[in-house]
């Protein structure tokens, strides 16, 4: 009779502890899939710094800024302002992760043309990524 109480609270303690790994299995599933899909979202952000940041180093080289962003890939967008303010050009490239906006505005004066440029990073859920200004002076 002893032998069959023991056996008995031999089971009940290992039915104890596959709960226990099991729900401990189940929240560490959990937390790693939510890194795995943070960790993305941040190599998306990163990703699309850099290119920003390629743009406004093209932009402030670039002689003719609208040629520089169509062999990059930009489309001209039909909007002539945004949010931020209003631009002379709007340009757009849409990747499968995030999509990059650039807004380009012109002031002439006497002595040349003062080129800024506002280059923006969105998520495919519309989070704004970053904003990054460029800014070029043209002499003539």
């Amino acid at each position: 009779m002893k032998t069959g109480n023991r056996a008995n609270i031999l089971l009940v303690e290992l039915l104890i502890v596959v709960l226990f790994f099991m729900l401990g299995s189940t929240v560490l599933v959990r937390v790693f899939g939510e890194a795995y899909l943070e960790s993305r979202r941040a190599g998306y952000i990163t990703e699309a710094s850099a290119e920003a940041q390629n743009t406004a180093d093209l932009i402030m080289t670039s002689e003719d800024p609208g040629e520089a962003l169509r062999e990059l890939g930009y489309e001209p967008s039909s909007e002539a302002s945004d949010a931020t303010g209003n631009y002379d050009e709007i340009w757009i490239r849409e990747n499968e992760n995030y999509s990059l906006k650039v807004g380009i505005l012109r002031e002439t004066a006497e002595t040349g043309t003062m080129i800024r440029a506002e280059i923006e990073a969105y998520g495919n859920d519309g989070t704004e990524y970053i904003s990054l200004p460029a800014v070029r002076y043209m002499e003539g």
